[in-house]
């Protein structure tokens, strides 16, 4: 059951999320050309893609594979960190949104977009915690941990590039991709050793 709730939730958001963009003119760069506007449309947010073909179907894997008390108190704790990371970087973002508006923030606001977009993210950092931290049964293999960490790793740069000649690389961008990196790399280092007995 939370398998299926989950695939609607996660794709309900997403796609809410281009509903949303298309209200605001901000869904295609078609859309947003008509206006005579000058941002990234949801269509060219790689985190979308990301979202779509990685992040969904892993937390379906996840939930369909291990039982996540989602509700104890470890799962409290993960959803209160969750909200406050993203959070945090929703400020970011909004900030980062005055200058290269896109359709999660512009105009220094977090659209409707945006704030399913958050509400998305607060729900799948916190089956994260809860893989990587919280007591589920049965717990992770080594190939798991590692098969997620590839994953998260191919997600976090998806999830900055825009899809399109006018967004660049930046250091700011380079040093969120390497930090987060490290971070899951740690972790997922930790918890292989702790699985192998080490």
């Amino acid at each position: 059951m939370e398998v299926l709730i989950w695939l609607l939730v996660g794709y309900g958001l997403i796609i809410l999320q281009g509903v949303m963009s298309a209200r605001d003119r901000y869904f295609s760069k078609r859309q947003i050309e008509i206006w005579g506007g000058n941002a990234y449309s949801f269509l060219q947010h790689g985190g979308i893609w990301s979202d779509l073909i990685i992040m969904t179907p892993l937390v379906t894997y996840l939930l369909k594979k291990h039982d996540f008390p989602l509700l104890s108190q470890s799962g409290s704790l993960a959803i209160i960190i969750s909200t406050a990371v993203v959070l945090t970087f929703g400020k970011m973002y909004r900030e980062n949104g005055k200058k290269f508006p896109e359709a999660h923030t512009h105009d220094g606001k977090t659209t409707g977009a945006g704030i399913l977009h958050g509400i998305y993210s607060v729900i799948v950092l916190w089956i994260f915690l809860k893989f990587y931290f919280g007591e589920i049964s049965p717990s992770p293999t080594v190939k798991e941990l590692f098969g997620v960490a590839v994953l998260l790793s191919i997600h976090i740069p998806l999830g900055i590039i825009k899809f399109t000649h006018k967004w660049k690389l930046t250091l700011t961008a380079i040093w969120q991709i390497g930090s987060v990196w490290i971070l899951i790399w740690v972790v997922t280092g930790i918890r292989i050793a702790q699985t192998v007995g080490l």
